[in-house]
């Protein structure tokens, strides 16, 4: 079985009802061979090799080649799910439509999508629903306000003096109320207001009640929380989610929970994407109750298959991340791609990432970090920073990527702050700033980024950018350490290895700097090599030494392997083998270790 679509390069529908009319008159049109046809033919093949039989996903040959005005191909069933969104892109990138003529929709080459039964591009935002409002009968008790006479202690003349005020008569008016015990001064108030009369009249001195005089009924507009509830109970299931979101978000009802979920699973039931996922992130929120979790998960994956943006990005996410499922990058690769597809821009920054630290292609990488930019997503707006930053693919524009790394920034992307701050201490690609360094680490530490914390601790410590503040830094390290950044801990065990600002305390020093080398930190690798040499905060052990200089070796440090190398040549605590120790200080010495080419010149000379 197989899925037939087509592509062509113009013209560019406006509507899907126009691409089935221009596919109809162009399909047979002699036009010459197409060098878009072909190209992208090629990165079909590139992405989808069909090696054997059993890899092909169309009809061979797929090559482009054509003089025709469209370019028709097949997609084998069973692979349509992994090949159509692939497809789709591709022809994006070339600049052609791609237009499926069995679902009726067409994708055009600004990356927008027109459904058969809607005009408007998919990747445009979705207008609120609308609910019909009515007129409505309401009818609400109201009350009299009577002045029953006066209070004691105060006298007739102040009394009337007050009323007159209150009420702007004269004296003798409001004394001719205090002379008929019972008059009713406001008539068919609601309670509220009769409450507020009551406090007023009160304070003149007078003694009041409150009496029923039945109720009051008018007609009003329905709330549109009322207007989405009749929907609802209609059995409406965009209804029936919308009035559970209502309970959710507390805008014009009290938040409720319990409410939201049992409006959600009516909906849900009825195979609503956007309410199987609210229901399925409320679900998976009880790791602790097993049937409820996995009924959650199952609501995850069932609003993602139906198409629900959010959805698919959750579970690229699950994927990715190996959180509730086996860890799976391909997998959280192709339902980022789903939710990209659909103009879910955290979704396409994900892609931009994928593109250009997994795949390597910085063509994709490119167009997805700048749709995600486009859109003001933080972490778009950092991937297009670092494109200028590097002229890799775009020229190098310092000034541009600067403008963009303060704009994810400043909206909230801690990796950008950090950036921000590492290019303005180094001083390479733009005049060094310690103090414009030292703002951006803030900033990132207020974002809770541990890298800031370390970058800030030693602008602190070394009194760059800010005045020198051991305690603080010492307060920075120790917060990035408890959150478990590897450098901040070595850091850390350091300063309280040595006293450094902080009491010292080698034996909580070792602890941190084992902490650090548990996460395979060279530096704390090597530091732990040193305390078991000299003995601190550790029993001395020579052996144990060598293990950890090199275990550091080979994770790069310089240091360490100047003294792996050493080790080797001495042969005081390993037996001496030459090689290693030529190997080793080789190593050392490559990086710019002068101890180590001094003694490598030894070596050479007498092995």
């Amino acid at each position: 079985m197989s899925y037939v679509v087509h592509v062509w390069d113009q013209p560019i529908p406006e509507t899907a009802k126009e691409a089935d009319e221009i596919h109809q008159q162009i399909h047979a049109d002699e036009v010459g061979r197409n060098p878009k046809f072909v190209e992208y033919a090629r990165r079909m093949m590139e992405r989808h090799p069909c090696a054997s039989h059993d890899d092909e996903w169309t009809e061979m040959p797929f090559d482009g080649e054509t003089t025709e005005a469209v370019y028709s191909f097949l997609i084998v069933t069973s692979r349509l799910e992994e090949i159509y969104p692939s497809a789709v892109e591709t022809a994006r990138q070339v600049g052609l439509v791609f237009y499926d003529s069995q679902n009726g929709n067409a994708y055009l080459p600004d990356g927008s999508r027109l459904a058969y039964d809607d005009p408007l591009p998919a990747a445009a935002p979705a207008a609120a629903r609308e609910y019909e409002r009515r007129m409505r009968q309401v009818s609400a008790p109201v009350h009299e306000v009577r002045i029953s006479g006066m209070q004691p202690g105060f006298g007739k003349a102040v009394v009337a003096h007050a009323l007159a005020k209150l009420f702007k008569r004269t004296e003798k008016e409001a004394a001719m109320v205090l002379d008929r015990p019972g008059m009713v001064v406001k008539r068919d108030v609601f309670m509220l207001d009769a409450i507020k009369y009551r406090a007023a009249l009160e304070k003149c001195g007078c003694t009041v009640e409150i009496v029923a005089a039945g109720q009051r009924s008018w007609e009003e507009p329905e709330s549109k929380a009322q207007a989405i509830l009749r929907a609802a109970e209609t059995g409406d299931s965009e209804a029936q989610c919308d009035y559970g979101c209502l309970f959710d978000e507390a805008d014009t009802v009290e938040r409720d929970i319990a409410k939201a979920i049992a409006w959600w699973r009516k909906s849900a039931a009825q195979g609503n994407p956007k309410a199987q996922f609210r229901l399925a992130k409320e679900l998976l929120k009880d790791e602790g109750n097993a049937p409820l979790f996995a009924e959650g998960l199952a609501l995850l994956r069932q609003s993602a298959q139906g198409g629900q943006p959010q959805a698919q990005l959750a579970l690229g996410d699950c994927h990715f991340h190996g959180k509730h499922m086996a860890q799976n990058p391909a997998q959280a690769f192709e339902w980022y791609q789903k939710a990209a597809l659909q103009g879910e821009v955290t979704a396409q920054s994900y892609l931009a990432e994928a593109y250009l630290y997994r795949f390597r292609d910085k063509e994709q990488a490119y167009f997805w970090c700048r749709k995600a930019a486009d859109a003001g997503h933080p972490n778009g707006l950092r991937l297009l920073a670092k494109f200028y930053e590097t002229g890799d693919y775009l020229r190098r524009d310092m000034q541009q990527s600067l403008d963009l790394y303060r704009a994810a920034a400043n909206g909230g992307n801690a990796l950008a702050a950090h950036r921000l701050g590492e290019l303005y201490e180094e001083g390479t690609l733009i005049p060094r700033d310690d103090r414009m360094a030292a703002a951006w680490y803030d900033k990132g530490v207020g974002y809770g980024d541990t890298d800031c914390m370390e970058g800030l601790a030693w602008m602190y410590f070394e009194g760059r950018g800010v005045e020198y503040d051991g305690q603080q830094a010492i307060e920075l390290f120790q917060r990035g350490a408890e959150l478990g950044n590897s450098n901040c801990q070595v850091t850390l065990g350091d300063c309280y290895l040595h006293g450094t600002a902080v009491r010292k305390d080698e034996q909580g020093g070792v602890a941190w700097i084992r902490k650090s080398a548990g996460q395979d930190n060279s530096a704390a690798i090597y530091l732990l090599g040193h305390c078991h040499e000299t003995g601190k905060g550790v029993r001395k052990d020579a052996r144990q030494a060598f293990d950890h200089y090199l275990k550091a070796s080979q994770l790069g440090y310089a240091k360490a392997q100047h003294l792996t190398g050493s080790a080797y040549w001495s042969g005081k605590v390993v037996p001496r083998d030459v090689d290693k120790a030529r190997y080793w200080l080789e190593k050392a010495a490559a990086q710019g270790f002068s101890e180590a080419r001094d003694l490598l010149d030894q070596v050479r000379a007498k092995g």
